[in-house]
């Protein structure tokens, strides 16, 4: 006779191992030497360089970009914008000067103002450099080959010296304007520069050496530091008699060459020339040198 109870606590018995036993034994505790012990400690996560982490799209809002070390832009643009500041940047150590030599008659050149100045341009203090020029016409002159130039100058003080370092350039015309670059440059110190207006200013003569003007407009003047704090200036004729003869400058932060013609400053009103007089060669002399 089949016994259920026997059949149920038999079916009972066999099941219990497997469906119903979960709790097993605890694991030995393993013996860690100190080496496994330091191997398991989590290592710092490797650093990522910044160039191979994904894009975060704030970055730039926040200009994060703007302190890491910037590769330099070789464009040609790039390179040719760095060697025109370059050149047209005052060294710090000029090269051996040729003396400006007062010189208020300036024979030989044309006139181009009335020898009284008005006002003066100059520049801020803390400009490292500045450029003023004006046009300069070769129908104007006896010959191409300029001898000598003539640079008036005025100071706002001499407490503190009288004397300015100043190169005089030259710079081809391009549409109307100066160019980018210097294709003559004279370095020079003019000493007991006058203060004010009122002293009349002073010209001084600067050799140099036949330099050949192109056909035509070109452009002259004086690149030079402005100084703090003696501040010094470049004589400007505003007599309504003189020719107007434009003029331009820049200083090193100037995108590009600024027409004083023109121009919304209130000093540049009524501008008739910047006091810088050319001495050209002898026609004779030339023709008898170019032989």
């Amino acid at each position: 006779m089949f016994d259920f109870r026997l059949a149920l606590a038999a079916g009972l018995l066999f099941l219990l191992p497997t469906a119903g036993c979960t709790a097993q034994a605890p694991p030995e505790s393993p013996t860690t030497t100190a080496t496994e012990a330091a191997e398991e400690k989590p290592r710092a996560k490797a650093r990522v360089p910044r160039n191979e982490r994904p894009k975060n799209p704030y970055e730039e809002d926040f200009g994060l970009d703007a302190i890491q070390p910037e590769t330099p832009d070789t464009s040609p643009a790039k390179v040719a914008a760095r060697k025109q500041a370059a050149a047209l940047a005052i060294p710090e150590e000029p090269v051996a000067f040729r003396r400006a030599v007062p010189d208020d008659a300036c024979v030989g050149a044309p006139t181009v103002d009335d020898g009284v100045p008005e006002t003066g341009y100059g520049f801020v203090p803390s400009a490292s450099f500045g450029i003023h020029l004006r046009r300069l016409d070769s129908s104007t002159l006896v010959s191409r080959r300029i001898d000598k130039v003539c640079v008036c100058w005025l100071q706002t003080n001499r407490l503190e010296k009288d004397a300015i370092d100043f190169e005089v350039v030259f710079f081809e015309d391009e549409a109307g304007r100066p160019s980018n670059l210097p294709y003559a440059t004279f370095s020079t110190r003019a000493g007991a520069v006058p203060a004010g207006v009122d002293s009349g200013g002073r010209f001084y003569g600067v050799p140099v050496d036949g330099v050949e003007v192109p056909e035509g407009a070109s452009w002259v003047g004086v690149r030079y530091p402005p100084g703090d704090p003696s501040r010094f200036f470049v004589c400007v004729d505003r007599s309504p008699d003189t020719e107007l003869i434009p003029a331009a400058q820049r200083e090193e932060q100037s995108r590009g060459w600024s027409p004083v013609v023109g121009s919304r400053d209130a000093n540049h009103q009524n501008h008739r020339s910047l006091m810088i007089r050319t001495v050209a060669r002898p026609s004779a002399t030339e023709d008898t040198e170019d032989r």
